[in-house]
């Protein structure tokens, strides 16, 4: 079965004093119609890039595609001008970025946003034609008098309302896939759970895939169907969502899920993963984790995993050397 979105052995690459530097190695992933894919880990793991240079929105003066490939409905998008790429974004996929206020335009009224969006990719709509459709996605999206807020800007409105008017931008063109990164940043929990339960019902009613970018384990639980686990620009593991929280088996994925307070547990010192990120100029030679792992040995510092397949999960860890390597990419 073919898959609405398949991703191999994506590479890519910043330029840092006159050096370029893979921050994403050899990431491959699928998303299949109707699904939420959760994609974690900490910040500075990869997952923004990795969404960002699938839409050819990375600077092309510092940044590059080293390789791989980006199946979109059966048609590899990588090496699509920029005149071909303006058809797929926004019109068959979307994103909603990570700040609001700042993704946003604070001298555009946020109908006047809607509409370009409309007109853009549908030049033949007229402008109140336009205007009542950007005017029923706000109410859509749960903006309570959205005539009103659509003469707004920006400035004008709430966080969860400039989330709202975010989505609403995103799925007005009625996208395959909408790309989440970090769609709840910031927000309280009230108006993060508003939030959640809004995609949750457009899922449910258009049948869009979505891409959840985050941080968050609580968020991944309550709306992915799979996981994929990064970690310095490499997949670390990728299983069902319901398999990662009861069975996690790479040592970062336990240490996710160890920091998350439990109300079940003992009170007493949170656990934590010692260390931090490596930076794109001090990659370990080995797995890229190894400098933060307990369970680290000699092997796991002097050469990198492949993807191993064990027991329904695709790891990269030499604890699961006896499953079949499904991606012999190196780190």
């Amino acid at each position: 079965m073919s898959h609405l979105l398949e991703i191999s052995n994506l590479s890519v690459s910043f330029l840092v004093r006159k050096k370029w530097l893979q921050a994403v190695t050899g990431v491959s992933f699928y998303v299949d119609q109707g699904e939420t894919l959760g994609i974690v880990g900490e910040s500075g793991c990869g997952k923004s890039v990795t969404s960002m240079s699938m839409l050819h929105l990375l600077p092309k003066t510092t940044s590059r595609i080293d390789s791989g490939s980006v199946i979109f409905d059966g048609t590899d998008i990588a090496g699509y001008s920029d005149k071909e790429m303006s058809r797929i974004r926004g019109r068959r996929i979307s994103m909603i970025f990570q700040d609001s206020m700042t993704s946003l335009n604070p001298v555009m009224t946020n109908g006047a946003q809607l509409v370009e969006a409309i007109r853009c990719h549908d030049r033949d709509i007229g402008k109140k034609e336009a205007e009542e459709k950007a005017i029923s996605y706000l109410a859509k999206v749960g903006i309570p008098s959205p005539e009103k807020r659509f003469r707004e800007y920006p400035h004008q409105l709430s966080g969860g309302m400039r989330q709202r008017v975010m989505i609403a931008m995103a799925l007005i063109q009625s996208p395959s896939i909408l790309i989440a990164d970090e769609p709840t940043t910031a927000l309280d929990v009230t108006i993060q759970a508003q939030i959640l339960e809004l995609m949750q019902e457009l899922k449910a009613t258009s049948n869009v895939s979505i891409m959840l970018i985050t941080h968050d384990m609580g968020v991944v639980a309550e709306m992915a169907d799979r996981v994929m686990v990064m970690y310095a620009g490499n997949v670390m593991e990728v299983a069902s969502t319901k398999e990662i929280f009861s069975r996690p088996m790479h040592p970062y994925s336990q240490g996710l899920l160890a920091s998350i307070p439990r109300p079940d547990k003992t009170v007493g010192k949170l656990s934590s993963i010692e260390g931090t990120v490596p930076t794109l100029q001090n990659m370990p030679k080995g797995c890229r984790f190894s400098t933060r792992c307990g369970k680290c040995t000699s092997k796991c510092i002097e050469s990198c995993p492949p993807l191993f397949r064990k027991d329904g999960h695709d790891v990269r860890c030499w604890l699961y050397a006896d499953g079949e390597v499904v991606d012999g990419t190196s780190c």
